[in-house]
């Protein structure tokens, strides 16, 4: 490889990384973010919810 190859910075990985993180950082906390108001919409504790959504998600990725 040539000493100009090296300097570059590889912007178009970093990015694909970037977003990578970004999305499974959103996954994660956006519905841990969101219990308190499906809690209170559906007349029941963050608990349940919490527990429900984990369920219905563990029960659809086993299919």
């Amino acid at each position: 490889m040539t000493p100009a190859r090296l300097d570059r910075l590889p912007v178009a990985k970093l990015l694909s990384i970037a977003m990578a993180a970004l999305v499974t950082v959103l996954t994660e906390a956006l519905p841990a973010g969101l219990l308190p108001q499906m809690a209170q919409g559906l007349a029941v504790s963050e608990a349940w919810v919490g527990q429900a959504s984990r369920s219905t998600w563990s029960v659809r990725w086993w299919r």
